[in-house]
């Protein structure tokens, strides 16, 4: 009979294990609405997150990428999903405020502790 090896999966002695990155976000809150299905509308920036900290983003300016990828046909879901990331990670929103398109980099960070 063959014989397998055993592992022990407890920590090495003086070792801790190491937790998961943290998922976070950039604080933004998006909106579809029936007359606009593909524009994401930014409606909330959360305070003290790096959407609102930028000074860049506005209610009312349209997320038209993030981080390259096209969100127009997306869910909003898929879009949350995409805005989410490893803390400290950058996302780059490519954004439209009237006429006008833009381009900002946020960094992802933990909402501020008073949020929730």
């Amino acid at each position: 009979p063959q014989s397998f090896p055993t592992y022990d999966s407890r920590p090495a002695e003086g070792l801790s294990p190491t937790p998961p990155p943290r998922v976070v976000g950039v604080g933004l809150l998006l909106e579809r609405n029936a007359a606009e299905a593909n524009v994401a509308r930014i409606v909330e920036l959360v305070p003290g997150m790096s959407a609102a900290k930028s000074g860049q983003i506005e209610l009312g300016d349209i997320v038209l990428a993030v981080d390259g990828f096209a969100i127009g046909d997306l869910d909003l879901q898929e879009v949350k999903h995409l805005l989410k990331g490893k803390e400290g990670s950058v996302c780059l929103l490519r954004c439209l405020r009237g006429n006008t398109p833009f381009v900002v980099e946020l960094k992802r960070c933990q909402p501020p502790a008073n949020y929730y």
